[in-house]
């Protein structure tokens, strides 16, 4: 899955979106507009989808969806469901991004 950044700014796609650490004002810096970005996973809220993403350093972030348009929806066929915080195999990545 390939994604473009569209917006940087949390105010460019709406507050009802936010989550805790989030305010109207948090910007992305980053991540550019008009750079494309390789998807690494989807995580679903309740109100709003993040993705996985490499920031411009390498290190994996999850961002708003808002934040990007797909280039490219094919999702890899390793790709799998689970319920993190469930799951021994990727608990540590739970853990991580609490």
């Amino acid at each position: 899955m390939l994604v473009e950044c569209i917006f940087n700014k949390a105010e460019d796609f709406g507050v009802e979106y936010l989550s805790d650490s989030e305010t109207g004002k948090s910007v992305y810096f980053d991540y550019e507009i008009g750079t494309e970005y390789k998807v690494y996973g989807l995580k679903f809220r309740s109100y709003r989808v993040d993705y996985l993403v490499c920031n411009k350093y390498g290190d994996p972030n999850w961002i708003p969806a808002n934040l990007f348009k797909i280039k490219d929806s094919r999702i890899p066929s390793n790709w799998a469901t689970c319920v993190t915080y469930l799951s021994e195999e990727f608990k540590p990545l739970y853990d991580y991004f609490q």
